[in-house]
């Protein structure tokens, strides 16, 4: 009869148990899951995924359905991306409970491993080193179930143990070359596969650390064998870094230089996106004080419990080593901690951080959140637990004195209290709001059939309207937690997703134009996006936001532009009578000035946009559209004219032909400090949350004139002293006209424009007009350095651009841009004039042959024997900056997709695209999907090889173990 090990079965145990404890922790979530397949909690999947997300979208970075670019899942993730393929009840439930059990299984692992590392010369008891082992698997399994953890992150938080347990193996095998270099390799491996960079980034701080503690361990060697001992050191750390580089650098450096290359798209684009969250001790360690309504008494308990086992920890009369290792641990986690705690000296360091740039890139962004610091501080708190449970359980086999038990019941004591406070919190009411499980109700799923029979195979979208799930008023009476997009995501409907540029900017204004009954304008622009339906929600708890949905279905009742097409007394559909293709060739651009409510105030003035291409006037735009453009409708003669000069600037600076400075301030707004004016992106809008600054402030009074270029964004302030200073380099000396283009709203007051100190201007910013508008002034300026300071004096504030231009060459350029408008037809909107006559702009829709979507591309056919002057195919996508073209497997030249706010554009011209051709396939792409392919095939290929290696190298090994 077999027997099992004792070491076997004491595991077993120990396995079962983490096991059960992380089903206890997440009954709330499996009750749900178990008969519900579309679970919300904080989104349908892990990660940002919609809940239709499979496998096959591994390749793909843009959601066809969402219009937008999702989270990229790299190939080396396996256990998190497979995870994604599952339902979305499935997900969840290996997301929230079963990936934390393995992450405190492997951190036992690792515990084990470093145990047996760091007393190898020591006598040692197995019983003991399980036991701090399992100590610290199971306070770092705690961690990952605490609900005040980040939930985006715990599932890669739990692979880091196995990239820490290859790294003691790696250690241990400093001796055998062909092991070093196995294990090596897959260190590296495994280290790019936590996806996300702040996790990277912690990991090799954990390595440095580790390899620090085993360098001190190893002082006791020889002088003769130091020196081969850190050749192999540096071997292994470099075979690690080469990995690094090879799987995680290089990839991420190809997806770079398409960015950068673009000059409608611009590097900025690039901003990682973050939630500038609170930096304070329970953030730090994740653990579950929010149930103590007192923080400070929470603080305070736990830094005496904490004070009190290190404090016996350090005197105990243990080895050196051990002592050694510990104190190292307390004062990386004690400094990791401080660095981010609010009221820390060691906060500059942060604050530092948080403004590095590296090719006018801001890597900054990754520290301004807590996630770089917690990694790390999760690790060194799980692994002072195990050695505190080490040394004060030795203690007390060896000696039995009272403060020993005492001590040891102290640490017990407190991790089992932990953990039922973790069990208690998880499921009861205190924890926060995100940590709900809530089933779609069954009357969405009878939506979606409707809306899945009539859209069928057509490129056409729908909206959902009023939003559902970003802020607490647009939450359902249904959803618990927080879920951007319940609609949007929960089922594979094409449509577009109001949480990423420029739908963020657009939803607020579609919301007014519907509560204010302009239904012909929302029609023109839903027609102009490809959406062919909208679905009215009506389920929220929030009386004002059932109030507006009411008021938009009544308005689309009495409209003759849309048709109720079918309503289950919770949500309503209808059709936008005017939408009749979804992809559209047109002729004649029109450009706008004065935002999305002159385009509105022109349509419900009788203009068609169908036909044409709409741009916005404070777009860099290309040439070619602003010479090709007939009409222009604008809110503003002047503001019209200072923006068709940065229009002219921006490419006279490109070819290095003008002396003008075109400032952008939001680069020089890195950190989000609060003495100073903050950056706000559309291209990055939920999280710099540039809509609560501007949109919420009005109260829907006046205009909505807000317009910018995506990636320039503004800098804004809202409070009284608030500066930014703006280093610029004056090429001439001389009179200079400094134009800032400002916005000017009801919430607005007063700033201050200094040049080295002295004001240059003092901006009056209060106005019911809501609107970026231009101030100009003029002022002499010397060659040289010089410092602009923006200072806000009262109100909220927020400037766009500054523009500096020599006088003399100020007048130039005005001369021209004048010149360039005369040729055109200027209708304002501004006059109160009404039954404004509109030219007859024809369709071209008829030289579309057929249309098809193949794999995220557009495959469309032209008859261009007819199109004798340029032509605009506009697609039903919302812009973004790495859409791309080709025709007959030939890209085009000179055509790039223009940055119009609502779609993505591309010139077709018989001059530049060979007139000769009668018929045109072109292939609409975006880049970043084609550069994805080549990059997973890339990393899948580069993982091979290294496991092949690995293989051989395994495979040699043995093969000489055997001769000998």
């Amino acid at each position: 009869m077999h027997v099992l090990k004792r070491e076997y079965v004491v595991w077993f145990v120990y396995v079962t148990l983490m096991l059960l404890y992380a089903i206890m922790c997440k009954l709330w979530l499996i009750s749900e899951a178990i008969s519900n397949p579309l679970v919300c909690v904080k989104g349908f999947k892990p990660v940002a995924k919609p809940s239709s997300y499979s496998i096959k979208d591994l390749l793909s970075t843009w959601s066809s359905f969402l219009s937008r670019p999702q989270p990229v899942s790299p190939p080396l993730t396996i256990v998190v991306t497979w995870m994604y393929a599952f339902p979305s009840n499935v997900s969840w439930v290996i997301y929230e409970a079963f990936l934390p059990f393995i992450g405190g299984v492997l951190f036992s692992v690792f515990m084990l491993l470093f145990m047996k590392k760091v007393l190898h010369d020591k006598p040692r008891n197995e019983n003991l080193f399980l036991l701090a082992a399992f100590t610290s698997g199971f306070t770092y399994e705690t961690i990952l179930l605490s609900p005040w953890v980040g939930i985006y992150f715990k599932g890669f938080r739990a692979l880091l143990p196995l990239t820490l347990i290859f790294l003691m193996l790696t250690f241990s095998k400093l001796n055998d070359v062909r092991s070093l270099i196995a294990f090596s390799m897959l260190t590296g491996l495994l280290l790019t596969s936590l996806y996300d960079i702040r996790m990277i980034l912690a990991s090799i701080v954990l390595i440095f650390v580790f390899t620090v503690i085993y360098y001190v361990l190893s002082n006791s060697m020889k002088i003769s064998e130091i020196y081969s001992f850190n050749k192999r050191l540096v071997f292994a750390l470099m075979i690690i870094a080469i990995v690094v580089l090879i799987l995680s650098v290089v990839p991420t450096m190809m997806l770079i230089s398409l960015k950068a290359s673009n000059p409608f798209g611009g590097i900025r684009t690039l901003t990682l996106s973050v939630i500038v969250g609170d930096y304070d001790f329970v953030s730090v360690l994740g653990l579950p004080f929010p149930l103590l309504e007192n923080m400070k008494i929470a603080h305070a308990i736990s830094m005496l419990l904490i004070a009190f086992v290190l404090g016996y920890v350090l005197f105990a009369k243990q080895s050196r080593e051990l002592r050694q290792v510990t104190l190292i641990l307390i004062l990386v986690l004690l400094v990791n901690a401080s660095i981010i705690y609010n009221s820390s000296p060691l906060k500059v360091i942060q604050q530092s951080l948080v403004k590095v740039t590296i090719l006018d890139i801001n890597v900054g962004v990754l520290f301004r959140t807590p996630k770089f610091f917690v990694t790390i501080s999760y690790v060194l708190l799980s692994m002072l637990v195990g050695l505190s449970t080490y040394i004060i359980a030795s203690d007390l086999k060896q000696r039995r004195r009272l403060k020993g038990i005492i001590f040891m019941a102290l640490l017990l004591s407190s991790i089992v209290s932990l953990a039922f406070i973790n069990v208690y919190a998880n499921n009861s009411d205190i924890s926060p709001r995100w940590q709900k499980a809530s089933p779609l109700p069954r009357y969405y799923y009878d939506v979606y059939t409707v809306l899945n029979d009539k859209i069928d195979d057509t490129l056409f979208r729908i909206l959902w309207l009023p939003r559902t799930g970003k802020y607490s008023a647009e939450k359902p009476v249904w959803l618990e937690g927080i879920n951007w997009g319940v609609g949007e995501k929960a089922f594979p409907l094409r449509t577009y997703f109001y949480y990423d540029t420029p739908m963020e900017y657009i939803y607020p204004f579609i919301l007014r134009l519907g509560v204010e009954g302009k239904t012909k304008a929302l029609s023109g622009i839903l027609t102009y996006l490809g959406v062919k339906y909208i679905v009215v929600v009506t389920d929220y708890w929030n009386v004002e936001q059932r109030e507006l949905a009411f008021s938009i279905i009544s308005n689309l009742n009495q409209s003759q532009y849309f048709k109720e097409v079918h309503n289950n007394g919770k949500l309503f559909v209808f059709e936008n009578l005017q939408a009749k293709k979804a992809l559209r060739l047109v002729s004649t651009p029109i450009i706008v000035e004065g935002g999305l409510q002159t385009l509105a105030d022109a349509i419900e003035e009788g203009l068609n946009i169908s036909n044409v291409l709409t741009v916005f006037a404070d777009q860099i735009l290309p040439p070619d559209i602003v010479e090709n453009s007939k009409i222009i409708i604008a809110h503003s003669m002047s503001n019209l004219e200072i923006d068709f000069l940065v229009q002219l600037l921006y490419w006279k600076k490109i070819n290095n032909a003008t002396n003008a400075l075109i400032v952008i301030p939001s680069k020089y707004a890195l950190g989000i400090e609060p003495d100073k004016w903050h950056p706000y992106y559309l291209a990055n809008p939920h999280h710099a949350e540039w809509e609560i600054f501007y949109t919420w402030s009005l109260e829907r009074k006046g205009r909505y004139d807000l317009d910018f270029r995506h990636d320039w964004g503004f800098v804004g302030a809202t409070k009284e002293g608030q500066k930014l200073d703006i280093p610029i380099k004056i090429t001439e000396t001389g009179n200079y006209i400094v134009a800032i283009r400002y916005l000017e709203s009801v919430q607005g007051g007063e700033f201050i424009v200094r040049s080295n100190g002295f004001p240059i201007a003092r901006v009056k910013t209060l106005n019911s007009s809501n609107s970026l508008q231009w101030f100009l002034t003029k002022v002499y300026m010397s060659k040289g350095d010089h410092i602009l300071t923006l200072e806000n004096k009262r109100g909220r504030n927020a400037v766009n651009i500054v523009l500096l231009i020599p006088e003399n060459e100020y007048e130039q350029r005005m001369e021209l841009v004048r010149a360039l408008l005369h040729d055109k037809t200027v209708v304002l909107t501004n006059n109160n004039k009404s039954g404004q006559k509109w030219p007859h702009i024809g369709s071209l829709d008829e030289h579309i042959i057929r249309y098809r979507v193949d794999g995220g591309s557009y495959i469309i056919h032209v008859n261009a024997s007819g199109i004798n002057f340029p032509a605009y195919l506009v697609i039903p996508e919302q812009w973004y900056p790495d859409w791309s073209a080709s025709f007959n497997n030939t890209m085009f030249k000179d055509s790039l997709s223009f940055p119009s706010i609502f779609i993505t554009a591309f010139e077709i011209s018989p001059e530049k695209h060979n007139a000769g051709i009668k018929y045109l396939q072109i292939k609409v792409y975006s880049v970043s999907n084609e550069t994805w392919r080549i990059i997973f095939n890339y990393e899948v290929i580069a993982c091979l090889i290294i496991i092949s290696t690995v293989l051989t190298l395994v495979a040699r090994r043995r093969e000489i173990y055997t001769l000998f």
